[in-house]
């Protein structure tokens, strides 16, 4: 028996079952998907420039982050060495390896202590000031800069510790035991 031309007209179940593709009679599944897929492919070139764009915009995000938390960890790098640098020229001058009759008030570089480390980013310089009327206590002063490609010595301060200690002539007369 025949069957009925109107029968023949059947659903593919080879394509995706949200599209259904509808064949007439004596017309192949292939050339039904090749329809179908000649519909869809404007789709999926937009689908993939678009999940492109997507990890490019992440990746950009993504780098960005870890630039800014590599100069966070230098910049904290920096300040620590900077630290270390001021409270040693302060022990050098505790222990006596600096002495303060040397400095009149003035500013000693790096380059003149006995045990001065030489940084390449860091120049630390120290200073006596006296404090008040009186002789007897004077403020020391480590101040660290980076150093600068210019050379002049006015490269941004990075930290300055401040420590009150006696002056020499105190040192001598109520030493202790």
């Amino acid at each position: 028996m025949r069957e009925d031309p109107a029968s023949a007209i059947t659903s593919s179940t080879t394509l995706p079952k949200r599209v259904r593709v509808v064949r007439r009679a004596g017309e192949s599944v292939t050339r039904a998907a090749k329809e179908y897929a000649r519909n869809r492919r404007g789709g999926v070139l937009l689908e993939l420039l678009l999940a492109m764009a997507l990890f490019v915009g992440g990746a950009i995000l993504v780098l960005g982050a870890m630039r800014s938390a590599i100069d966070g960890a230098r910049r904290t790098d920096l300040r620590a060495r900077a630290m270390d640098l001021a409270q040693s020229r302060l022990a050098e001058l505790d222990a006596g390896l600096v002495a303060i009759g040397d400095f009149d008030g003035g500013v000693d570089d790096e380059e003149g202590s006995a045990g001065a480390h030489r940084d390449p980013e860091l120049d630390v310089s120290l200073e006596i000031l006296p404090i008040g009327a009186g002789d007897g206590v004077r403020l020391a002063r480590a101040t660290v800069r980076a150093r600068d490609v210019g050379g002049d010595g006015g490269g941004t301060i990075i930290t300055t510790i401040d420590r009150v200690i006696a002056a020499e002539d105190t040192r001598r007369e109520g030493g202790s035991p």
